[in-house]
């Protein structure tokens, strides 16, 4: 009897040491690992753009602030690119402000769509240079980005923007998380700027490299799986065509291999677009799947477009 009781005793502590065990690992999990792939995915998106009432005042503006944003003399868009890359590194609070809230006026009506996206690409080169007024550009493109209103071209150079100043703040811990997740606010957009969204967030502190390792990026792969899944599982259409390419990508890039199913049924449906099912063939390449790619290349090798890639996938 006293036998039993003993072991039922060292059986019993044997199970509290398990579940002490297990605890302490999910601890850990949520801490070292839950916690830094979801953060992005957890914080609020950028606030909208707030300025001081000043910034109307013109009189606390110099004058090359005042060519640059196009008052007064009446000069060429060429003359005020020229006067923008040229201002001085002790631009004011003020004449600061008055610059990012001109980003959020709407393009003259003189100016092309060209000219304009010209002029607003130089003037935020310049911006880059004022770290104490980079969370306030920040927002400003973000609230770009999602405007409706705005030119494709000036909402994907706000996009670009925004990733600069992810790129040249590893120092300000809480502007990271909140650029992030306003990347994933725009994902939801429609599929023009929710691509080049994906695509920032994929390629976020990713070494430059022909081969990256994306293990080691800012937003972790396993956050990326069902957005892009989502994305795949939609019915395929032409203003989609470069959202489920890039989605395409990141699950081949990403190793995302429970996508695999997915990429094949791409592949073999005559209703995705040409470029799109090439895609998923260089995805299964990528994610080392050479069977199912040579099965593919017998099942539909009487369709010529995609000849070429069956052949670079299986070489």
């Amino acid at each position: 009897m006293k036998l039993f009781k003993s072991i039922f005793c060292f059986l019993k502590s044997q199970v509290y040491l398990l579940v002490a065990l297990l605890v302490s690992c999910l601890i850990c999990w949520k801490i070292f690992y839950h916690r830094s792939d979801s953060s992005a995915v957890q914080a609020l998106p950028l606030p909208k753009p707030v300025f001081d009432a000043v910034k109307n005042d013109r009189e606390h503006l110099r004058q090359h602030v005042m060519d640059s944003l196009g008052y007064g003399e009446d000069l060429s868009i060429e003359a005020r690119v020229a006067v923008t890359k040229n201002l001085p590194d002790d631009l004011s609070k003020v004449e600061l402000e008055k610059l990012l809230s001109s980003l959020l006026e709407a393009r003259p009506s003189n100016l092309s769509d060209g000219a304009y996206a010209h002029y607003f690409h130089e003037l935020c080169n310049k911006l880059h240079q004022f770290p104490d007024a980079r969370a306030q550009f920040a927002s400003v493109l973000y609230a770009l980005a999602s405007d409706p209103k705005r030119d494709d071209v000036i909402r994907d150079y706000s996009q670009q923007h925004l990733r600069r100043i992810w790129e040249k703040s590893p120092e300000l811990a809480e502007l990271r998380p909140v650029i992030e997740a306003s990347f994933w606010k725009l994902t939801e957009q429609q599929p023009s700027v929710a691509s080049s969204a994906l695509l920032s967030l994929h390629t976020l502190g990713a070494p430059p490299s022909p081969h990256p390792d994306f293990s080691q990026s800012a937003v972790a792969s396993l956050v990326f799986q069902p957005r892009v899944e989502s994305i795949l599982q939609q019915s395929p259409s032409s203003d989609a065509m470069a959202l489920r390419m890039t989605a395409v990508r990141i699950a081949g890039e990403r190793n995302l291999t429970a996508l695999t199913p997915t990429l094949t049924q791409m592949i073999q449906n005559e209703s995705e677009h040409t470029l799109v099912r090439i895609s998923a063939i260089n995805a299964l390449r990528l994610l080392g799947k050479s069977e199912e790619i040579k099965s593919l290349a017998i099942k539909l090798q009487q369709n010529v477009n995609l000849t070429t890639a069956f052949q670079y996938a299986t070489r």
